[in-house]
């Protein structure tokens, strides 16, 4: 996310797609700016749409190595 991309990240919806693509099967939040944080899922509807998002894909969300949403 930095470096060439702090100033024109990749969307979030096609880095999903390409974990998809390349078989990974869960991604795990920096929760700090510029990556996925609190404040981009204040609440229950935002966080449902990045789980269908995630789900869509078959990807899970990864906290230690466990599934976490």
């Amino acid at each position: 996310m930095w470096g060439g991309y702090a100033e024109d990240p990749i969307p979030f919806p096609t880095v999903v797609q390409h974990l998809h693509e390349m078989k990974f099967d869960g991604i795990e939040f920096g929760a700090f700016t510029p990556h996925y944080g609190p404040e981009d899922c204040a609440n229950r509807a935002k966080r449902m749409e990045i789980k269908k998002l995630l789900t869509d894909h078959t990807v899970n969300v990864k906290r230690g190595g466990r599934e976490v949403l």
